[in-house]
């Protein structure tokens, strides 16, 4: 998930072409990153990002060291103009053929705005907080589906890039100034960079303190921010200040191999990261590294062959391809490994030719100097610009199509990520008698405009409290999201102390049970007692409760496509199988409720559903955003019920 520079020198004295192994190492890199997004054998293969940001500081620095001793300066302006030519081009090509392909392949329902917002990111080399506000968990399911994802860690390398290299120069003009070492000079600057990156880095994997700004999400900004990230590039760094040092060690080769290896096989979406379990990866990184410098290159397990220095190569170009190709392929054929697999083969053609025809005669035009380098840094940024803004603005407006247009108050609200503000994610009326609370994973979301519909016109302000991939339950409880387990413990405590102090008239609950419920008897026992503990403190305060139980799924085309193909008019699945499927839940649910006065349980499917059909789209209006996500005129058919519902809850309440 990251970029990397092939054209740099590797070390002070040794040439790009003794250092087979870096690139044969980056081919390594890649292999895990690629893998793991097919969802093939390597749980932990993110991994490579950090193999990746250990090569990018061990590269650059080495590059800028070898610049000042070889002409006693560092020309800042021939570097960034080199990082220009190397990375921007062909992430521009990338990034306009993914807004096309929005354009015709995702749906307007929120899609197309995720992919705009990625875009804009991506491009201003800012994606990786982008997604961080927009996204949140970088392992929830909403996250698979954003084909430019994978930019953020190419966001973050940029963002070093941009600093370090003027930093570090700055450090050695002022000691050749006064006369100091210049390797105290960098060590400091290393030093500098290192120590805080890694610190903070710990604060928020593990939430130790309360900071501004991160408290929404402290592990997914530990995961995204190029803050918390600087220190694997500064690990690479320091192999070049101890490189003469490093010459002394045996060869540990294996050892680095073994644990970047072993860190794709044994970490997992549920493993906390980066943490102090990132030091494996970065460890292992820097064993291979530092054996190859200090001579110990063509011995097993052999980073030099053919294969992987080619792979290595076109790493750039495959890491930008690949996830958008198994994005939309995910969305339009099938999640099936074997055809994941083979799109992730077919990848590799574009990312050929990219780097064929893009990076490389960029990259070493002899006319491409000077301000025509200004040129194509502007090209760049005007060409994606552009074309973003034109997906942006019609996702907003449906493309001019009267079916499933526009999104939800929610995500137009930008409330739908886990910025749970009760000031901002409340939606008024006119001398309310109260205020009624949506609680819940994106499913809150997702029928949030029905329950706002309903609750105003009997009166109530409705406030929206959700955060993608965690379900409301007490914050105890054993089932916790991929990623982000203490993120989801302090929203639904959030709630829960939200809901204790205002005494909201109701309280209404709204999970994607399927998603966290199992065919065990273990899991069904964890949600029970998970939604049990929930509703406890909730009854103590005499709060009526509505869970919403799950809503039937949509087809396999659900708001998936727009321009290219339209979908039909009138679409509909099984209502007698949906409702099969999933009576053991209902069941669960109905009993859960009985145990308690006040609870009352609300099934979508009166309302999405007759006898023989559950209407997926009706005279061309799409009532799903995708498979698991109602869009607003789905939601609003809910108004109706949710309507009398809410009515006698309250009035029972209030007897």
């Amino acid at each position: 998930m990251a970029v990397q520079s092939n054209d740099d020198p590797v070390t002070v004295v040794d040439s790009v072409n003794r250092r087979r192994d870096i690139q044969g190492l980056r081919g390594l890199a890649v292999l895990l990153v690629v893998f793991y997004h097919s969802g093939w054998l390597l749980p932990g293969g993110f991994v490579g990002v950090d193999v990746f940001f250990v090569i990018s500081g061990y590269v650059i620095t080495a590059s800028l060291q070898r610049e000042w001793l070889t002409t006693g300066a560092v020309q800042l302006r021939s570097f960034y103009a080199r990082r220009v030519k190397r990375l921007f081009p062909a992430l521009a090509v990338v990034t306009v053929s993914v807004v096309v392909a929005s354009i015709l392949l995702q749906s307007p329902n929120g899609p197309q705005q995720e992919t705009a917002k990625t875009a804009f990111g991506a491009t201003l080399t800012v994606s990786n907080f982008v997604i961080f506000h927009s996204i949140g968990n970088y392992f929830s399911p909403i996250a698979k589906h954003n084909p430019l994802l994978h930019t953020w860690s190419l966001s973050v390398e940029e963002q070093f890039f941009l600093i370090f290299p003027a930093v570090l120069a700055l450090g050695w003009v002022i000691a050749h100034r006064r006369r100091t070492s210049r390797s105290l000079a960098a060590w400091l600057v290393v030093g500098g960079l290192a120590v805080p990156s890694i610190l903070m880095s710990l604060v928020t994997s593990y939430s130790l303190l309360e900071i501004p700004f991160v408290n929404r999400s402290p592990l997914s900004f530990a995961f995204y921010s190029s803050v918390t990230r600087a220190w694997e590039f500064a690990v690479g760094a320091l192999l070049v200040l101890l490189a003469t040092r490093l010459r002394r060690l045996p060869d540990l080769r294996q050892v680095g191999v073994c644990l970047v290896v072993g860190s794709a096989l044994f970490l997992s979406d549920s493993t906390t990261f980066p943490g102090l379990t990132a030091l494996i990866p970065v460890l292992g990184a820097a064993l291979v590294i530092a054996s190859g410098s200090n001579g110990a290159v063509g011995q097993w397990p052999s980073l030099e062959n053919r294969v992987l220095v080619w792979i290595g190569d076109i790493s750039y170009s495959w890491y930008l391809w690949h996830w958008p190709i198994l994005v939309f392929t995910r969305l339009h054929l099938s999640e099936s490994w074997w055809v994941l697999i083979g799109a992730m083969a077919l990848s590799l053609i574009p990312a050929h030719l990219s780097y064929r025809y893009v990076e490389l005669p960029i990259l070493h035009s002899s006319r491409l100097v000077g301000r025509r380098v200004l040129g194509i840094a502007f090209l760049t940024l005007v060409v994606p610009v552009l074309a973003t803004s034109v997906l942006a603005i019609g996702a907003r407006t449906g493309w001019g199509q009267d079916w499933a247009i526009g999104s939800s108050e929610v995500v137009r609200s930008g409330c739908d990520h886990g910025s749970f503000d009760p000031d901002t994610c409340t939606w008024t009326v006119e001398a309310p008698k109260g205020v009624v609370l949506l609680a819940g994973d994106s499913q809150s979301w997702a029928v949030a405009d029905g329950l706002i519909a309903a609750a105003g016109d009997q009166g109530y302000n409705t406030t929206v409290a959700t955060l993608n991939g965690c379900s409301f339950i007490h914050p105890s409880s054993e089932l916790q999201p991929p990623g982000q387990p203490s993120e989801c413990q302090e929203f639904r405590s959030s709630v829960l102390d939200f809901a204790s102090t205002i005494e909201p008239a109701v309280v209404v609950v709204s999970n994607w049970s399927y998603g966290y419920v199992g065919d065990t008897t273990e899991s069904r026992q964890r949600w029970e007692d998970g939604l049990t503990g929930a509703f406890d403190v909730l009854s103590e305060k005499g709060v009526p409760i509505i869970l919403v139980s799950s809503y039937p799924l949509g087809d396999d085309i659900s708001g998936t496509r727009t321009l290219l193909t339209r979908p039909d008019p009138d679409r509909w699945t099984d209502a007698i199988s949906q409702r099969s499927n999933r009576a053991w839940l209902v069941e669960l649910e109905t009993d859960l409720a009985a145990r308690y006065e006040g609870v009352d349980v609300y099934d979508p499917y009166q309302a999405l559903c007759d006898q023989r059909f559950c209407h997926t789209a009706v005279g061309g209006t799409e009532y799903y955003t995708d498979r698991i996500h109602l869009s607003r005129a789905g939601s609003l058919q809910l108004a109706p019920s949710l309507e009398t519902l809410l009515g006698s809850s309250i009035s029972r309440a209030t007897r």
